[in-house]
């Protein structure tokens, strides 16, 4: 219709959502090492006094051929950031993850006195 030529403007601006979606989809999936790694980055960056900790389910440190395996642990704590006079949001955040790190030291003791005792005899 009109000067554009076309039938049906909608129909034209469907294929091309889809082509972008499919594209923005495509490239995403050949960015997710590149994401993974800025992800951990990311990670460490904003926890650096913490220890390291072994992910929820994969091989603990030290542990032999007669680990307990499997499970998960969801530790998802929200932290909030406001403006602070004199603090960074850097500091903000790592002040935030040094006060829920307790927590999740219980979390893991409970997680693992569990497993101890859901292990035969």
């Amino acid at each position: 219709r009109g000067e554009a030529q076309v039938q049906s403007p909608s129909r034209v601006f469907m294929y091309i959502g889809n082509m972008m979606g499919t594209g923005l989809h495509l490239g995403m999936d050949a960015q997710a090492g590149n994401i993974n790694k800025s992800a951990v980055r990311m990670a460490k960056s904003a926890t650096p006094r913490l220890p390291a900790l072994a992910v929820a389910g994969g091989p603990r440190a030290g542990a032999g051929s007669g680990s307990i395996g499997g499970g998960s642990i969801t530790f998802a704590p929200v932290i909030q950031i406001s403006a602070a006079p004199g603090q960074s949001t850097a500091n903000q955040v790592q002040q935030a993850v040094q006060d829920l790190y307790p927590q999740f030291v219980q979390l893991m003791r409970r997680y693992e006195a569990d497993q101890r005792r859901t292990v035969p005899a």
